[in-house]
């Protein structure tokens, strides 16, 4: 199963000197409470270190799939027994989501296109991390096209269409409530925690 956790970054931490060193850190120690916790056996054992695509993962734990990601002061991590990706994003005003939107699936366009205008602003998020989780997951980052896969369903989890990977890989995507803000996880593995796990930093 693919379990999640969200912190936000408190106040303490934010008052130091480069946010986004800061935000790394972060994201690394609630990987780290997150895995204290699942695996608490092995606790003090992990030592997270950086693939040659730049992935982060557990030195000597390859059983132990690992995601990080952080927007603003919210940071998340997955961890699965397969390959996985996780992403988060605050929703900010951005210029040319446009330009963006363009490049992507042409269901994933025409999903945004016929949505409410009030929804635009989410339904744009929630795309884009839908797709940047699987771009994780697959370990490629923007070096695949973005129209190369789609992310849409109307399922909570929905099977990704693409021929990159052999293997079928899965995208969760979760509400947060009273946050203006985007989650979803994408895997091989099609079993998700019903809700992300809000750990304090």
């Amino acid at each position: 199963m693919v379990n999640v956790y969200l912190a936000e970054i408190p106040d303490s931490m934010q008052e130091n000197a480069g946010f986004g060193s800061v935000q790394s850190a972060a994201a690394r120690r609630l990987l780290s409470l997150a895995l204290e916790g699942e695996y608490p056996e092995l606790a003090g054992s992990f030592r997270v270190e950086k693939n040659e695509r730049g992935k982060p993962f557990l030195a000597g734990h390859e059983d132990i799939q690992i995601s990080l990601s952080h927007s603003g002061t919210i940071v998340a991590c997955a961890i699965a027994g397969k390959a996985v990706g996780v992403d988060v994003e605050q929703w900010k005003k951005r210029t040319g989501p446009e330009r963006v939107m363009r490049k992507m699936h042409v269901r994933e366009r025409e999903l945004l296109e016929s949505c409410p205008l009030e929804e635009r602003e989410r339904t744009f998020y929630d795309l884009w991390v839908r797709k940047e989780s699987f771009l994780k997951a697959v370990e490629e980052g923007l070096r695949l096209p973005l129209d190369s896969f789609c992310t849409t369903g109307g399922n909570a989890v929905t099977k990704i269409d693409q021929n990159i990977r052999e293997a079928a890989y899965f995208v969760r995507q979760y509400r947060l409530e009273n946050i203006r803000c985007s989650l979803a996880v994408c895997g091989e593995e099609a079993v998700f925690a019903e809700e992300p796990v809000w750990l304090r930093l």
